[in-house]
């Protein structure tokens, strides 16, 4: 779902330092909000309404809205900051009222001249050694990267803002979001970077540009060769001063085409080196994989910005457990105790997204079976049913434990959103990566037949899964030192 385009006439704010006054594009950026304020816009609570004359099918309908509750962290009011550094530096150097400014656009959007000889003069201008060109957002999957990224962008940068400055009357596009295509390709990547600029443009002063459309080459949509392609998206990036690219699901490229996965990490270095525009890369803990342990190397992914669970800060958690008691549309509402939430923190190891849908699950089951009444043994039923490959990686999320788990919890979402064939692909390779051996092994492969069990595979891909079992069960009689199935309940 795509986040929904913002717009606003600009209100220029007044500055006292001088490399911000007389820049539209920074004037019109509101002035960084406060902690307290930040916190308060980014989080988000249900009042639950009086439930006594719902059947059971509108309360069971009604636990959906769970899925509004959002409990906004420190590290939540870290990354607004960086965000809004990153753009403020952006804006900073390309000062649209400046002719050295002009005639560098100019440069980037004639087609003769290569992008590799282009240059801004930056002699003039003071930068923060504090800031970054790159952010890499990561987090295990469910921990909200994307949704808080999203709620960031959404709530404190309008996308769209009209400018009126003197000669100055432009939209400018702060920010826009696409994700890796599932199977890593630069041109369809480049495509869905146009396609959406199309979609922010068309709510502007000028409208959409037509510019997925004007890559075309003929009927059937094919578009042109990718060093064109490549060169519009460029123009297009420049034209309409686009303060921040966001990259999601950058896991996607540990799946790729070794070809795609160069081609595309090259394109993004000169979105930042020759264009000026940050980036905030967002994917799992093992998309540095794409780059070797090298500091040169991994400064191509961003300054590393890792989202912990809402277990590993108190005030959160107990933010979070006050918001899941008080939504209890069911009969028999419990009080907070401690062994449920125990239990809780032990199946969802504090990631959000686990910890919501367990709830709401074991909110189900209590309607369903007619007990109304959440229990422990209806959290470790959900959790056994609902989330099979959830297990293993949970108890390592939980402890702090690194490893190839990621990938499980990659794989399980995947099928939950219907992609089987990306679903593979992440177990895949978990079967080949991962240290587990013997009886550990042996679970993963009962966990992965269950998640299994209730998705359609086509012959191609069962082959497929026939293989990861098979490479999982070579692993299940191999033996290190005693084995303990942790993730067993």
């Amino acid at each position: 779902m795509k986040i929904p385009v913002t717009k606003t006439l600009a209100r220029y704010r007044k500055s006292d330092i001088p490399e911000e006054q007389g820049n539209p594009l920074v004037l019109a950026l509101r002035a960084r909000f406060e902690p307290k304020a930040i916190k308060k816009i980014l989080s988000e609570e249900f009042q639950l309404q009086d439930i006594t004359n719902l059947t059971a099918s509108q309360r069971e309908e009604m636990t959906e809205k769970i899925h509004q509750i959002r409990i906004a962290t420190a590290e939540h009011n870290d990354l607004y900051c960086k965000i809004h550094r990153m753009m403020n530096k952006n804006y900073l150097i390309r000062n649209p009222t400046k002719p050295e400014v002009i005639e560098w656009s100019y440069d980037i959007a004639d087609p003769l001249i290569d992008i590799a000889d282009t240059q801004l003069n930056q002699q003039d201008i003071i930068l923060p050694n504090t800031t970054t060109d790159a952010i890499f957002v990561s987090g295990f999957s469910g921990n909200g990267k994307s949704t808080m990224t999203e709620r960031i962008l959404f709530k404190f940068f309008p996308q769209i803002i009209e400018h009126h400055f003197k000669d100055f009357i432009e939209p400018q596009i702060t920010y826009i979001k696409v994700d890796i295509p599932h199977d890593g390709s630069r041109g369809r990547f480049l495509e869905n970077i146009l396609l959406e600029l199309d979609r922010v443009l068309k709510e502007s002063s000028i409208g959409s540009q037509q510019y997925a459309k004007s890559v075309k080459k003929n009927a059937r949509g094919d578009h042109q060769d990718l060093g064109k392609l490549e060169g519009v998206v460029i123009q297009a990036l420049s034209r309409h001063y686009v303060g921040v690219f966001v990259i999601d699901e950058l896991q996607n490229l540990l799946i790729a085409r070794k070809d795609f996965r160069t081609t595309v990490l090259q394109l993004l270095d000169t979105f930042s080196n020759k264009l000026f525009v940050p980036t905030i890369k967002i994917g799992t803990p093992d998309s540095k994989e794409l780059v070797s342990d090298k500091s040169i190397h991994l400064r191509r992914l961003g300054e590393p910005f890792f989202l912990s669970p809402l277990s590993h800060d108190e005030h959160a958690w107990e933010r979070a457990m006050k918001a899941l008691f008080s939504f209890q549309p069911v009969k028999k509402p419990i009080e907070r105790n401690e062994s449920i939430e125990s239990l809780l923190k032990n199946f969802s190891a504090g990631v959000p997204d686990y910890l919501v849908k367990l709830w709401k699950q074991a909110l189900i089951e209590a309607i369903r079976s007619g007990k109304e009444r959440i229990t422990q043994s209806i959290i470790k039923k959900v959790f056994k049913q609902q989330f099979p490959l959830l297990r293993a990686a949970i108890n390592n999320i939980y402890h702090r434990k690194s490893g190839r788990y990621s990938d499980l919890i990659t794989a399980q979402q995947y099928f939950d959103s219907g992609n089987q064939q990306n679903a593979l692909k992440f177990l895949d390779k978990f079967s080949q990566a991962t240290h587990l051996k013997g009886i550990a092994a042996e679970d993963v492969v009962k966990d992965i037949e269950s998640a299994l069990s209730s998705h359609d595979l086509t012959t191609a891909q069962q082959n497929k899964l026939e293989k990861i079992k098979a490479k999982l069960k070579q692993k299940a009689k191999e033996t290190s030192g005693p084995q303990t199935i942790e993730h067993k309940l």
